[in-house]
């Protein structure tokens, strides 16, 4: 987790880990609520982790490129 501040205002806080990162079939399905990749999952995570940034703090989640796991911006106005 790092956070670094964005040219013009606001900040960008990056959550990255080192798994095996998301498949590029299922980058566009991952922020859909009910999409899960796991049996027993109820895929609600990122949909409301999105839905927390974007209307109670007027922000922006994104899934960042990367080579190596999984790397998700949020952008945060200021």
């Amino acid at each position: 987790v790092g956070v670094e501040p964005v040219p013009g205002g606001g900040a960008r806080v990056r959550v990255a880990d080192n798994g095996p990162g998301v498949p590029r079939d299922l980058r566009r399905k991952i922020f859909s609520a009910g999409f899960s990749t796991k049996e027993s999952g109820w895929g609600i995570g990122l949909a409301l982790t999105r839905r927390i940034i974007e209307e109670g703090h007027g922000g922006r989640l994104l899934l960042a490129p990367s080579d190596r796991g999984a790397v998700f911006d949020i952008m945060l106005p200021g």
